[in-house]
């Protein structure tokens, strides 16, 4: 793995001396190594925070009913009999 990098380096540092780029080709290696740097330590971050955060005043079965309070049905409803399998053009109650 090594070898391969160092080669591909070698005749990126070539052809930047050939071209007179040796300052850009190492702008780009310096923003590389930050970035990479950074994103590691916001990853290593991430993964010491715990996320183990709960109410002590609420039981298991509370925060279920609570979620599942909070889901919002998408469906529409019927105007005229407030079933969510139709709408009121296709409600059977409807006598029109």
């Amino acid at each position: 793995m090594y070898g391969r990098a160092q080669d591909v380096m070698q005749k990126a540092i070539d052809i930047a001396i050939a071209t007179s780029s040796y300052d850009e080709l190492m702008g780009i290696c310096h923003r590389f190594i930050m970035d990479k740097k950074e994103k590691q330590e916001s990853d290593t971050m991430m993964d010491d925070i715990e996320y183990n955060i709960r109410n002590p005043h609420l039981q298991t079965s509370e925060i279920i009913e609570r979620h599942e309070t909070q889901e919002k049905d998408t469906r529409k409803t019927c105007k005229i009999c407030g079933n969510k399998r139709h709408n009121r053009a296709t409600c059977k109650l409807d006598d029109n």
